[in-house]
């Protein structure tokens, strides 16, 4: 399936079905390890945060924001500073471990 020959509709909710999904995630590895009580996630879950949060944001940034009908410099330039942002997050976490 190609997603450019999608319909507008149908691409905005497989993205939002996405997103709605991808929450869902993070909020079930943030239960895990609440069970104990208040403890940092673990690697592995913050992980699986980090990879779902970097979907999301090319998801709003590639279908609402509809950068993926721009040019390629426009996507790269938007996602590069998505991906610092994550970058100083997961930094800011590996040096509070």
């Amino acid at each position: 399936m190609n997603p450019n020959n999608l319909s507008d509709t149908r691409r905005l909710l497989i993205a939002w079905a996405s997103l709605m999904l991808l929450t869902l995630i993070s909020m079930a590895s943030a239960l895990l390890h609440s069970r104990a009580g208040w403890q940092p996630l673990s690697a592995g879950a913050t992980v699986l945060v980090f990879v779902a949060t970097a979907f999301k944001a090319w998801q709003i940034v590639a279908v609402y924001l509809n950068l993926r009908a721009s040019t390629r410099g426009w996507m790269s330039g938007v996602m590069g500073l998505i991906l610092l942002g994550l970058l100083v997050e997961a930094g800011a976490y590996l040096m509070d471990k």
